[in-house]
């Protein structure tokens, strides 16, 4: 299986050499637009949304912030859920998506 593509190598070697020069220039010219990242990210993105509601008691916290701030912040992707809670001391609405 090697010795005819040893004997066609020996015989053709200006095309040997054309085509690992054509391989070479397209793999300069690839690296050339890859988006390499030197520092990549470890951790995911992280989005926080607070809000602070005064003088509103914890259920109405949940009713007039909580869930309408749930249904129209879109978000990230599909497999990033948006996930809010309400604390029951402080009465702040947060929002986490992490992707």
């Amino acid at each position: 299986m090697l010795a005819p593509i040893v004997r066609f190598s020996i015989r053709y070697k200006g095309v040997v050499i054309s085509m690992a020069c054509l391989v070479l220039l397209y793999g300069v010219y690839r690296l050339s637009r890859a988006g390499l990242d030197i520092f990549p990210e470890f951790s995911p993105k992280l989005v926080i949304i607070q809000t602070e509601a005064p003088g509103y008691s914890p259920k109405q916290v949940e009713l007039l912030v909580t869930r309408p701030l749930n249904t129209s912040v879109p978000s990230p992707s599909r497999d990033c859920p948006l996930s809010m809670f309400s604390s029951r001391k402080a009465r702040i609405s947060t929002g986490i998506a992490s992707c």
